[in-house]
């Protein structure tokens, strides 16, 4: 049993880690038998029916994130005059985090056409980084959190077609610690909406 390390000094690993992967990775080698015996006649190899020969790979490849504030948007159409009867919304996020990276999200209410912005929410940190010990082991992290629209909230909300979602993201340690991120890395995410209605 052994292992090897790829770096970017011996291997092209960061164009490989770059592409991604497409689920197939191809390796190859070669196998030398007798290494300290010469094969003679008198001293030949040979195979008989129960020998085995096995190679067995794994390779882990975990990405590490450090950021801070690394900044996303993303814009959503709406119909603003579907909310003319709503007083005040709260939207209430159940998260369990398993990725060890904090996550805020403001959202701007706007015109998509005009680009005009009406109003925009407050901040809120939707998910708190999962906790990572010192040999590596991620332990999720669960919260609950609400994100609360006012009267004045819902009046810009009430005017806009589009609403727009902007977050950061920060590693551990407000961006100075590393995020590994594996492939059993998940979210889990539960969301309600709790409105008060005009009737």
């Amino acid at each position: 049993t052994g292992s090897m390390i790829f770096d970017k000094q011996n291997s092209t690993i960061v164009s490989f880690v770059a592409l991604p992967p497409t689920g197939e990775i191809s390796y190859s080698g070669k196998a030398d038998f007798n290494q300290n015996n010469t094969v003679t006649p008198q001293n030949p190899n040979f195979i008989d029916l129960d020998a085995t020969f096995a190679i067995d790979a794994l390779m882990e490849l975990p990405i590490e994130l450090q950021a801070s504030n690394l900044t996303f948007k993303d814009t959503t159409a709406i119909s603003g005059g579907d909310f003319d009867e709503l007083e005040s919304a709260d939207l209430i996020i159940k998260a369990k985090n398993g990725i060890p990276l904090d996550v805020e999200v403001q959202l701007f209410f706007i015109d998509t056409i005009s680009n005009n912005q009406f109003g925009f929410s407050k901040k809120l940190k939707v998910l708190t980084a999962a906790q990572v010990s010192g040999l590596g082991v991620i332990t999720p992290t669960q919260t609950t959190q609400t994100l609360s629209l006012d009267a004045t909230e819902m009046k810009s909300l009430q005017k806009a077609n589009g609403i727009v979602f902007s977050g950061s993201l920060t590693s551990p340690s407000g961006g100075t610690g590393v995020a590994s991120l594996y492939s059993d890395s998940m979210i889990d995410l539960n969301v309600v909406i709790k409105s008060k209605v005009k009737l």
